[in-house]
């Protein structure tokens, strides 16, 4: 049995990257970030990844992860502008003699007219939301399994729209465990004159923790987190300075059920940041001021509460945070990159970082 199914799997990747293949964009910010599109008849996504978090923050301990994910995708139209979307979500860890995770999924993806689809079943998965590191951890898209649910997307020439739904955990009458599911608003738009470009993103993210039907130990919760995001950029056409933006995140949460779950029931932050593309080099250095933030799946290295330890809080954060990549395009739709982030708690005066590299790919098939 499992020789049979290393040998369609084998068959599967074989056939995937015999076909002709077009460009993607850059893995490190939209690996699995892009839906499949319309006519397209197969994809392939991968991922192999070294990252070592060295946190030594109350917030967060560290932890490495060194292995790869694959994710082949077929498509193939029912009817006109109806599709079923199909593959399988494969991780493996490095030191685990077994595949960690391997997750067949299936979607049905609607193109209701030239600007709104309807996608039901498996999504994209964390990083098609494009939310920011303080609410969407960017490892997540490292550790978690595919998403599940609907999304309704919009892209218009200015502005994009997306809704969705994950259900994360289903629940049948009488189990000892709550249902959890996370629902998201997403917009954004982009204007560009001459060389500068102003861009604009607004968030609203909903979890749950609940249920009515199971018994469970684990307290209702409902917490919804916003972000708005603002800036500015310039274009350049010089092979050394290709871009530079200001940006200004501002972010709030509200518990809405378990508000005596944490030691606040809301809070809030702001998170100024300035990026510079030279070369292949991308760096950004920000400044995050909070009071009692908390985003369930954002990086804990933002939080006033710990991912551990249930007695620590604290109430006010400020920490400087800085990053260098080095992305190198080595063909058509594979890119490396190597380079880390750091996190520089002014009030505790300790620094905490993290380093890494990838090999990533991104290509669609026709």
């Amino acid at each position: 049995m499992r020789k049979g199914i290393r040998s369609f799997l084998s068959a599967l990747l074989l056939l995937v990257s015999a076909l002709t293949v077009s460009a993607q964009n850059d893995f490190v910010t939209s690996f699995m970030s892009k839906d499949d599109e319309v006519g397209r008849r197969a994809r392939l996504d991968g991922l192999f990844f070294f990252v070592n978090d060295e946190y030594f923050a109350p917030q967060a301990e560290g932890y490495t992860l060194v292995g790869l994910k694959l994710r082949p995708t077929l498509e193939y139209d029912i009817v006109d502008k109806l599709s079923l979307v199909g593959g399988f979500e494969m991780l493996q860890y490095g030191g685990v003699e077994r595949v960690h995770k391997v997750s067949p999924f299936f979607a049905a993806k609607w193109q209701m007219d030239s600007t709104w689809v309807l996608r039901m079943g498996a999504l994209p998965g964390p990083a098609s939301h494009c939310l920011p590191d303080e609410v969407q951890n960017v490892e997540n898209r490292l550790t978690e399994r595919p998403e599940f649910g609907a999304r309704l997307t919009a892209s218009a020439q200015w502005c994009d729209f997306e809704a969705w739904l994950n259900w994360r955990q289903f629940i049948f009458r009488g189990d000892s465990i709550p249902e959890k599911f996370t629902a998201g608003l997403r917009a954004s738009g982009r204007r560009k004159k001459g060389k500068a470009l102003f861009v604009w993103r607004a968030n609203l993210t909903f979890d749950h923790i609940g249920g009515q039907i199971s018994d469970y130990a684990e307290p209702v919760q409902s917490l919804a987190t916003a972000e708005v995001c603002p800036s500015i950029g310039l274009l350049k056409q010089e092979p050394s300075l290709r871009y530079f933006a200001l940006r200004f995140g501002v972010l709030g949460h509200k518990a809405m059920a378990g508000r005596n779950v944490r030691p606040f029931a809301s809070g809030w932050a702001v998170h100024p940041s300035a990026r510079v593309d030279v070369g292949l080099l991308e760096m950004q250095v920000g400044y995050f001021r909070s009071c009692n933030f908390y985003a369930p799946h954002g990086n804990p290295l933002y939080w006033s509460v710990s991912n551990y330890d249930g007695a620590y809080y604290e109430k006010r954060r400020s920490v400087v945070d800085f990053s260098a990549y080095l992305n190198k395009y080595i063909g058509y739709g594979v890119c490396f990159s190597i380079g880390g982030r750091g996190f520089y708690d002014t009030s505790a005066s300790r620094f905490d970082y993290m380093y890494g590299f990838h090999i990533g790919i991104g290509r669609s098939f026709q």
